[in-house]
């Protein structure tokens, strides 16, 4: 983990905390951007089930670390999309640390990815007691974020 990093244009941001997988930089890189409303945690390199995991874990600690209860998930990995078995299988993994949270949103930023699987990802996160919702872009799931009614998709 690096130091903290504070944006000298947005008075929001509290915290940057950087991490990076020391096996292979390139494979991996995760950032937590903390603001008032909620964690912003950005996860790209090669797009794998092993990725995801990382990331949803690295998120999860930090959430831990700062008692949030907002998140938004921008997942900017590389490669095609997972197959439904493997991005079901880490859903229902890591559903109980997801729970406890109020709010998570979550944006896709790669063309290269099948949106119906983000449609399914959400689908199947809310039927397992989770309150996420994907969205299109990260304006639109910081909007969302910053609403205290949203409670609920």
């Amino acid at each position: 983990m690096q130091g903290a990093q504070f944006p000298s244009d947005v008075g929001a941001l509290l915290r940057l905390i950087k991490c990076r997988v020391l096996e292979d930089p390139m494979d991996y890189h995760f950032t937590a951007v903390l603001t008032r409303t909620h964690l912003h945690a950005i996860g790209s390199g090669t797009h794998s089930p092993e990725n995801l995991r990382r990331f949803l874990t690295d998120t999860h600690r930090v959430v831990l670390e700062q008692q949030c209860d907002a998140v938004l998930l921008e997942m900017n990995f590389s490669g095609p999309s997972l197959d439904l078995g493997s991005l079901y299988s880490i859903i229902v993994e890591k559903s109980a640390d997801a729970s406890l949270l109020m709010r998570i949103a979550y944006v896709d930023t790669s063309t290269e990815h099948l949106p119906e699987r983000a449609e399914f990802a959400e689908l199947a996160a809310i039927k397992l007691g989770v309150n996420a919702r994907v969205f299109p872009t990260v304006a639109e799931a910081e909007d969302w974020l910053a609403t205290k009614t949203a409670r609920t998709a």
